[in-house]
């Protein structure tokens, strides 16, 4: 799904990328049927997206570190601006 937020397009890839990591480095998810198509679903997510932090996993959990809390452990703002996105921890 691609949705217009005030940063850009937000792309909420769901299971086309479980994790930042899976679309970041071209690396499938263990249970894959085809490869190929996967490794194709995220060029395709990151192209719908606006910028790298405005494609948003089905399930990482660095997607409460990275965007601001609004009721805190329930609900994250992912139209926030994002000050430092390091989803995968790679930077001091």
């Amino acid at each position: 799904m691609r949705v217009k937020t005030r940063e850009g397009w937000l792309c909420l890839a769901s299971d086309a990328s479980h994790f930042y990591e899976n679309y970041l480095r071209g690396k499938p998810f263990v249970l894959v049927v085809d490869v190929e198509d996967m490794l194709e679903g995220f060029k395709t997510i990151q192209r719908l997206a606006s910028a790298p932090h405005l494609v948003i996993p089905g399930h990482d959990p660095a997607v409460r570190r990275l965007f601001p809390e609004v009721i805190p452990g329930l609900v994250n703002r992912l139209d926030a601006p994002v000050e430092r996105f390091d989803p995968l921890g790679e930077t001091a």
